[in-house]
């Protein structure tokens, strides 16, 4: 079945639909009239103006005719195309629009309108977006300047609100505790591993490049890559 008429698709593309099938029928039935009437029923049924699909056989008809003017006798225009994106406000005023600067440039040029619509599944993405990341390297960043840098495999977020003075056992909280009028300001970094040594890995990387003095440990140890050495 084509698109119901009350479908928000642009018209050009119902009238194709009805053009379409009317080539068709053109070239491969044996009785084209019979065709006709078939085609009129199948888009009546879906809803279209009767006029409009008349409208359309009789100018199929007309250009199926033979052209008997050769059309190099025709001065050609230059055509333009136009993309706009699709809505039925925009299809209701694009065509008055185009006939007027077509009248203003004395018909020298040909506008053609080229509809920019979206599938329905750009429309609706299939996840929603991941706010409460987890595994993650996070930063916080005082109002006093001091830095602190932590992993964390849960919730960020989570995480963060355990670094506030009523929890009082990480080093952010005990230095709030200690400056009341201290505010500390969270972000993530990056991204981190889920297994846990890899992630502890890239924290101790991030603190010792930045050096944060609320970390306790601020030198981090060298890793062995033999630890049985080499034989």
């Amino acid at each position: 079945m084509p698109f119901h008429w009350t479908s928000t698709v642009p018209k050009i593309y119902k009238r194709n639909i009805i053009i379409g099938e009317l080539y068709r029928s053109k070239r491969i039935s044996s009785d084209f009239n019979e065709e006709v009437k078939r085609i009129r029923l199948k888009f009546i049924k879906a809803g279209y103006p009767f006029k409009f699909i008349e409208s359309v056989i009789r100018n199929f008809q007309y250009d199926d005719d033979e052209i008997i003017i050769p059309q190099w006798l025709f001065q050609e225009k230059k055509e333009v195309y136009v993309r706009i994106p699709f809505c039925q406000k925009n299809e209701k005023y694009v065509y008055r629009f185009i006939k007027k600067l077509e009248s203003f440039s004395e018909d020298s040029i040909m506008i053609k309108i080229i509809w920019s619509t979206k599938k329905i599944k750009e429309l609706f993405p299939l996840k929603d977006r991941n706010l409460h990341k987890s595994n993650v390297i996070y930063e916080g960043l005082c109002t006093c300047g001091s830095k602190y840098i932590g992993e964390t495999t849960r919730n960020a977020e989570l995480r963060w609100s355990e670094h506030t003075p009523k929890d009082g056992k990480s080093e952010p909280a005990k230095h709030q505790i200690q400056y009341n009028d201290h505010h500390i300001e969270w972000k993530i970094i990056t991204r981190a591993p889920k297994n846990n040594k890899k992630r502890k890995i890239l924290e101790a990387f991030y603190i010792n490049k930045f050096k944060p003095n609320l970390n306790n440990q601020i030198e981090t140890k060298s890793l062995n890559l033999f630890r049985n050495g080499i034989t």
